[in-house]
């Protein structure tokens, strides 16, 4: 039910945001949810260092 695509079409950091939700859907099937220490760090930082890198990419040059 619902929208299942959750990540805007030519969004270039899909898979990133793909890989983080993976790895939150794995921990919250494991554990029943995310604890300390435990909340897909790695994916998430990917993620954000993508969409940095997309953000001054987009930037005008002045």
């Amino acid at each position: 039910m619902g929208n299942q695509n959750s990540t805007p079409l030519n969004d270039p950091c899909a898979s990133a945001l793909e890989a983080y939700l993976t790895c939150v859907e794995k921990k919250n099937k494991e554990s029943g949810g995310l604890r300390d220490g435990d909340e897909c760090e790695d994916e998430i930082k990917a993620y954000k260092d993508c969409r940095q890198a997309h953000k001054k990419v987009k930037k005008p040059s002045q």
